[in-house]
């Protein structure tokens, strides 16, 4: 549940302050990771990645803390999605893609990863800086641990941008592939 401010500050897509306003809300409640996670995919939907990054700093900190791990989301897939919007937002510079690339590597020494996915932001990451040859290293290690032929796909099409020298700009949701504002 959200308080009514919270609910209001989300229909006017000011995602990041909604988040703020329900983490005091909903303090003690053990989905409040979850829901935050949900915010920031909104936010991300909508196009919003600076907000998207925003609540992900929020919920960066309870992941690390002291708060039992959760089933359904785990820390690398938070630093990974970091990465990943830093890189690849429509604001990422190559500051942005230095701090993607420490954040994919934390994250790639983790268990239990989806290594496609943290490799995948490493290359972004990389390609961000201009360090064409990492890049084109860690995607191909990305297509390689690539179970699905549609990942396969997309991780070939950033594969070829890499080649010509050329950042990934689009941001994933669920809906597939989506071009980010350059």
């Amino acid at each position: 549940l959200l308080s009514r401010r919270a609910f209001a500050l989300l229909k006017e897509r000011r995602f990041a302050e909604a988040a703020n306003d329900y983490m005091v809300f909903r303090a003690g409640d053990l989905k409040l990771r979850l829901n935050l996670w949900d915010m920031h995919l909104n936010a991300v939907d909508a196009g919003e990645v600076d907000q998207a990054l925003r609540i992900l700093a929020l919920l960066e900190p309870r992941m690390r803390g002291d708060e039992p791990p959760l089933a359904q989301l785990a820390l690398w897939e938070v630093l990974a999605q970091v990465a990943w919007l830093r890189a690849c937002g429509p604001n990422a510079d190559e500051e942005s893609g230095r701090r993607a690339v420490a954040l994919a590597t934390e994250a790639l020494g983790m268990t239990g990863i989806d290594r496609a996915a943290v490799l995948d932001a490493l290359a972004a990451g990389h390609a961000r800086m201009g360090q064409w040859d990492q890049a084109m290293e860690r995607i191909g290690q990305a297509i390689e641990a690539a179970t699905d032929e549609t990942e396969k796909q997309n991780l070939e099409k950033r594969a070829a941008a890499y080649r010509q020298k050329q950042p990934w700009g689009r941001i994933s949701d669920a809906e597939g592939e989506k071009a980010a504002p350059q």
